[in-house]
C-alpha cells in the first residue's frame, strides 16, 4: 500500500502530520495537528481531518499537480509535494477534484 508521509513536525508545544495513503482504492490525504498553536487558533489542543479521492479522479490530480498523462499519481505526489506539504491538499481544491471531506476539532 503506499504511503506517503508530507509532514511529521515535533516542537516542545506541537506535533504536526500530514500523510497521503491508499484508501478503498483512491487516495486518502490524512491531517493531525495537536498542541498549542491548535489550542489558540481552535480553542483546542486537536484538529485532525481527511479528503479522500477516488481513482477514478487520478488523471485529474496528476494534471494538477503538473505531471504528464499516464504518470503514476503516487510518483507525481512524491516529486511534487514533498518540499511543498500543502500542495496536495491546494490541487485537489483548486483543480476542484471531486473528494469526500471530514474534520473534528476537540480531544
Amino acid at each position: 500500500m503506499p504511503k506517503i508521509v508530507l509532514r511529521d513536525e515535533k516542537t516542545p508545544s506541537d506535533i504536526r502530520r500530514l500523510t497521503v495513503y491508499d484508501h478503498e482504492g483512491g487516495l486518502r490525504l490524512d491531517g493531525w495537528d495537536l498542541g498549542d498553536g491548535v489550542e489558540q487558533f481552535y480553542g483546542s489542543r486537536e484538529y485532525e481531518w481527511t479528503c479522500d479521492v477516488a481513482a477514478s479522479e487520478f488523471a485529474a490530480l496528476v494534471r494538477a499537480l503538473g505531471g504528464s498523462p499516464g504518470e503514476d499519481v503516487w510518483e507525481v505526489i512524491r516529486r511534487t509535494c514533498i518540499d511543498d506539504p500543502n500542495r496536495l491538499f491546494s490541487a485537489i481544491t483548486d483543480a476542484k477534484i471531486p473528494h469526500q471531506w471530514w474534520s473534528r476539532v476537540g480531544d
